[in-house]
């Protein structure tokens, strides 16, 4: 939650623009794309800014509309 106003900011989750929302949606249902680890959905990995030793352990960070989204893992 913002302090300063009442606006609940979740650009970290759904980015600042047009454009990085669209490729954080599935082009045909336009819901948020994710993951299924241990039965709990997740954001999908950003494999692209993804060590090739977490990718193995699927520790990869998540795909988000910035980086505050990998701020609070597990």
């Amino acid at each position: 939650m913002n302090t300063v106003t009442h606006v609940f900011d979740a650009s970290d989750v759904y980015g600042s623009s047009s454009a990085e929302l669209t490729k954080l949606r599935d082009g045909k249902t336009r819901k948020l794309k994710e993951q299924i680890i241990d039965g709990r959905r997740l954001p999908p990995a950003d494999f692209k800014n993804c060590p090739s030793a977490e990718r193995e352990s699927k520790r990869c960070p998540f795909l988000g509309g910035d980086t505050r989204i990998n701020e609070t893992r597990e």
